[in-house]
């Protein structure tokens, strides 16, 4: 076999190696040298062998995503409600306008201010802070 043939060789082994990652570097550096036992290599194409070998396991580790080291991205924290303060009305209907009356009256803005409905049917007139 000629040397390219060779290395030609050492490079289809070596991707199919670097495939599974669970083989490890021995495993492939002994692989390795059994090829070169078959071809029946000098020590200059034992070298060479080895050093590409070498060469592309480093590169595919290098490349290669690690599945441990993660980390999760923080989950965004839900914006806390805009604080108010609410006070019952009682008429039948909530009217904006006695609303902002009565946030003025508390001390808040009365511009903002709005009607919530409760569950039994009353009113609340709540003013933001």
């Amino acid at each position: 076999m000629e040397n390219t043939q060779i290395a030609s060789l050492s490079l289809s082994l070596s991707l199919s190696l670097s495939l599974s990652l669970s083989l490890s570097l021995s495993l492939s550096l002994s692989l390795s040298f059994h090829l070169m036992a078959l071809v029946r290599c000098n020590n200059k194409t034992a070298i060479c062998l080895t050093a590409t070998v070498f060469v592309i396991l480093a590169i595919m580790s290098s490349n290669a995503s690690s599945c441990q080291g993660s980390e999760e991205q923080p989950q965004p924290q839900p914006q806390a409600a805009p604080k108010q303060t609410c006070y019952p009305y009682d008429n039948r209907y909530c009217l904006t306008y006695d609303c902002a009356a009565m946030c003025g009256a508390n001390g808040f803005d009365g511009s903002r201010s709005h009607c919530v409905k409760r569950e039994n049917g009353k009113w609340d007139c709540c003013c933001p802070h």
